[in-house]
């Protein structure tokens, strides 16, 4: 219900924009229209990881109890070196895991933040000449900045529950392979 609330906000906003002047207001949404790709773009690659990560997490505890369960058996058998380099290689496969997933965090944030950033730029080259034309008033012209600001928020809390969303799959997904 929240994602759609914030989808919401987002029309809303842009209503209000297109109301304040229909040209500044369409060009702010076809500047918005990339950072909604790069958004989708982000979304499809981190379900990707998320699944990746789960199943090394996985593996990661399968060899660990493995490990626990048949201690004696291995020391018996001398393996004990053997199981411990495939737990620390199993372990590094987990870090890189979780690695590639805080990068693609490290990317994903910044780009919608730059996708508002452009859009500011373009209400300050295109808003300021309307201003001085006389063809949008300075409080109509704050308005609007105003509104592009308040679109943070929504995007933040759409990528935000977005991501719990793929995680929540993701363990779906996993759950669903092991009663296969």
């Amino acid at each position: 219900v929240s994602i759609l609330g914030n989808v919401a906000s987002i029309v809303a906003i842009f209503i209000g924009l297109c109301s304040l002047n229909l040209k500044l207001g369409l060009m702010l949404l076809v500047a918005f229209i990339p950072s909604m790709i790069a958004c989708a773009y982000f979304s499809n690659k981190l379900k990707d990881i998320y699944g990746y990560t789960r199943n090394q997490l996985a593996f990661l505890n399968s060899i660990l109890a493995d490990f626990l369960y048949g201690m004696k058996t291995i020391r018996s058998l001398g393996l004990s070196h053997l199981k411990l380099q495939k737990l620390n290689r199993q372990i590094q496969k987990y870090a890189q895991a979780q690695m590639k997933m805080v990068k693609t965090f490290a990317l994903f944030h910044p780009t919608y933040t730059l996708g508002i950033g452009v859009m500011m730029l373009i209400l300050v080259y295109l808003g300021i000449p309307l201003v001085q034309e006389r063809a949008l008033l300075i409080g109509e012209w704050v308005a609007a900045l105003s509104y592009i600001v308040a679109l943070q928020q929504p995007l933040m809390e759409i990528s935000d529950r977005w991501n719990f969303f793929l995680a929540g799959l993701t363990s779906i997904d996993r759950i669903i392979e092991v009663f296969d």
